[in-house]
């Protein structure tokens, strides 16, 4: 039995390339980092990361 993901969460997007993308998000800075960590513990060589910042959110987190 399998068990699909949530869409957006550590979501791996199938590519024709010699490299990997994956899809997830953070709330908070504590939460980019540790996705970035786990990425990383997964990959040989570079990590680059996109991200944007949504605005208008919640300024506590």
């Amino acid at each position: 039995q399998s068990v699909k993901g949530i869409k957006g969460r550590f979501e791996i997007v199938p590519t024709n390339r010699d490299f990997s993308v994956i899809i997830d998000f953070a709330h908070t800075p504590d939460g980019l980092e540790k996705v970035l960590t786990t990425i990383r513990q997964f990959s040989e060589g570079r990590v680059v990361a996109v991200f944007g910042a949504g605005g208008n959110r919640d300024r506590t987190k």
